[in-house]
């Protein structure tokens, strides 16, 4: 089971993901999209990642253990 929290800091957001199982997640990559508030800046884990449009992609190839992300900070 896959779960997602997302929560409204000073400045911008953090979406956190929690697996629990030994699934492994279905897809090769996800995006996120932010309405009602302006991002430019992402962290995946702590490195950065590109933001376009308000819209931020995560894939295996920016290195996800397991094709999931820990902690997606948005700014």
């Amino acid at each position: 089971m896959d779960r997602f929290s997302l929560r409204r800091i000073a400045g911008g957001l953090d979406l956190s993901w929690e697996a629990q199982g030994e699934f492994a997640f279905p897809y090769e990559s996800i995006q996120v999209q932010v309405h009602g508030m302006g991002i430019d800046q992402a962290w995946m884990d702590g490195e950065a990642i590109d933001v376009k449009e308000n819209r931020v992609e995560v894939h295996n190839s920016l290195g996800l253990q397991g094709n999931r992300f820990v902690l997606l900070h948005l700014r």
